[in-house]
C-alpha cells in the first residue's frame, strides 16, 4: 500500500525511548458534534510526552474526547473523513490529510466495483468488510517480514511507525490477549455508527499476533470509537481455543 511508504521516521535513540518526538502542532479546531473542541489544545500536551506516556494518557482518561452524533442524512463525506488524532498530529502536520487519503482508498475499492450498481446491501454489508481485513492481513504480513515483530512492544511501535494507531496490551495471557488501540487510523473522530468498524486493524492484528503466538488467531472487535467508545478493543485468541468471555 502506498500510503503507508510516509511512516514516522525516527533515529536509534529515539526508538530507545518508542520515539520522544516533538514538532510544533497545527493550529485548528474541528467541531464535533455539540461542541468545538481545539485540538491543538491537547496536541500542545502531547508535545511533551513520549509514545508510551500517551497511550497512559488516554488510558487514566485525561484526553478530552469530543461528544459525537449519530450518523444521518444530513451528514456529509467529511464527516465520514476528517479524523480525531492529537498525538500523530503533534508528530506530523500531515497526519489528517493522511488518514483523510487513507480512508479515501479504503472506499475506492467498493466505490469503483461494478457489483456496487447490481448488489449495493451486498457490496457495502459484504464485500468492503472483507477488502479491508484482507488489506489490513497483507500489511500484517509485510510487516513481519520487513520487521523483528517478536513481542507485542514490538508489535505498537511498528503500528505507532505506521501511524495505525496507539496499541496497548491490557491484557496477555497464553490463550488471550487483549489490545485497546487509541486514535485508529480507521475510526478516530468518526460518528457512531452503531457497530464496530475496524476490520482492516483486525486483519493488521490477525497477521501479526498469528506470528507471535506462531498459530492462528481470531480477532474480534468489541469496543470502537464509532460504538461511542475512546479506543477499540481487541479481543484475541488462538482458532480452536473455547472463548472464555
Amino acid at each position: 500500500m502506498i500510503l503507508f511508504k510516509h511512516s514516522i521516521k525516527v533515529s536509534s535513540k529515539q526508538a530507545g525511548s518508542l520515539g520522544k518526538l516533538s514538532i510544533k502542532p497545527l493550529k485548528y479546531s474541528l467541531t464535533f458534534g455539540y461542541r468545538n473542541v481545539h485540538e491543538n489544545i491537547v496536541q500542545n500536551m502531547f508535545t511533551k510526552f513520549s509514545f508510551k506516556e500517551a497511550i497512559t494518557m488516554y488510558r487514566n482518561n485525561r484526553i478530552p474526547i469530543p461528544k459525537r452524533k449519530s450518523i444521518g442524512y444530513t451528514s456529509t463525506l467529511e464527516t465520514l473523513l476528517r479524523p480525531y488524532r492529537p498525538y500523530f498530529n503533534s508528530l506530523s502536520k500531515g497526519d489528517s490529510e493522511y488518514v483523510t487519503l487513507f480512508r479515501l482508498y479504503t472506499l475506492a475499492g467498493i466505490l469503483t466495483s461494478e457489483d456496487t450498481q447490481k448488489y449495493p446491501l451486498l457490496t457495502i454489508k459484504g464485500v468492503l468488510p472483507c477488502i479491508n481485513y484482507y488489506n489490513g492481513y497483507i500489511l500484517g504480513l509485510r510487516s513481519i517480514k520487513d520487521k523483528p515483530i517478536n513481542n507485542f512492544e514490538s508489535l505498537a511501535y511498528e503500528a505507532f511507525k505506521l501511524r495505525l494507531g496507539l496499541l496497548d496490551v491490557v491484557y496477555e495471557s497464553e490463550n488471550k490477549v487483549i489490545i485497546d488501540v487509541y486514535e485508529c487510523i480507521i475510526c478516530s473522530g468518526l460518528p457512531l455508527l452503531g457497530k464496530p468498524v475496524c476490520d482492516f486493524m483486525r486483519g493488521f492484528l490477525s497477521a501479526t499476533v498469528s506470528h507471535i503466538f506462531k498459530r492462528e488467531v481470531i480477532v474480534k472487535e468489541v469496543e470502537c470509537w464509532a460504538t461511542g467508545s475512546n479506543k477499540c478493543r481487541f479481543i484475541i485468541e488462538p482458532r480452536g481455543v473455547k472463548n472464555s468471555t
